[in-house]
């Protein structure tokens, strides 16, 4: 049988396919310098990692994170909120997405294929809405799981340590509530979300990077 349709999928894998030549082939691997500061690169991240479909009913899924992993994103965002028996859970909150176990998520989904693809840093984006003591809980499982590959900032840096440096680290980026857990709070000590406001005034508090996110409108306005 003959296929007059292709998937966006299938066009991509033929488009850079050898038999096209259009990519160089020195391209086909890491050719960059990749011994500047981590802020001078553009990062390949994903939104709502765990969502399988639509953000209102989906499926939460451990293998939506392998499946972001295989596609080369570096940048995992993981949703936490109190679960029962004190395990924190993953999933869109106030929605109708399932709901998934945190610990599963780093310990299947994550820790087996962070540095499989790739051999550079993975940072995990987490919006905390966690209560003081699942904070403690998560930190712990972030501790147990991710052991020495976490990363812990040098309080003397001035700048970001490359790519290079950062070979099969883990790096911890929290939104959303307030981290009181001081073991949490101990492994937030890399990125750190802050208002687009303070971006002028602020590149760095007493124990974190700051990044902000922002839409496209909202860059052209602010730095216009």
């Amino acid at each position: 049988s003959h296929r007059e349709d292709m998937t966006m999928g299938e066009f991509f894998t033929l488009i850079n396919s050898p038999c096209f030549h259009l990519l160089k082939e020195e391209h086909r691997k890491i050719n960059q310098d990749m011994d500047h500061p981590l802020s001078n690169y553009y990062i390949a991240s994903s939104h709502n990692t765990y969502l399988t479909g639509d953000q209102l009913r989906s499926k939460s899924s451990i293998e939506a994170y392998i499946s972001a992993l295989e596609r080369g994103c570096r940048c995992l965002e993981i949703d936490l909120w109190d679960g029962i028996d004190n395990q924190p859970i993953v999933y869109h909150g106030y929605t109708r997405t399932s709901k998934i176990l945190a610990k599963d998520v780093l310990a299947k989904g994550i820790k087996p294929f962070a540095f499989k693809y790739s051999e550079y840093p993975l940072i995990l984006s987490i919006e905390n809405h966690l209560c003081p003591q699942q904070q403690t809980i998560f930190a712990t499982n972030l501790k147990d799981i991710f052991s020495d590959n976490l990363y812990h900032l040098d309080g003397e840096c001035t700048l970001l340590p490359s790519p290079n440096v950062l070979r099969r680290k883990v790096l911890i980026k929290v939104t959303g509530a307030s981290v009181q857990c001081p073991v949490f709070r101990s492994l937030v000590n890399v990125v750190a979300s802050v208002p687009v406001s303070s971006v002028r005034t602020s590149s760095r508090n007493d124990s974190t990077y700051q990044v902000i996110s922002l839409s496209e409108v909202e860059a052209m306005t602010q730095f216009n």
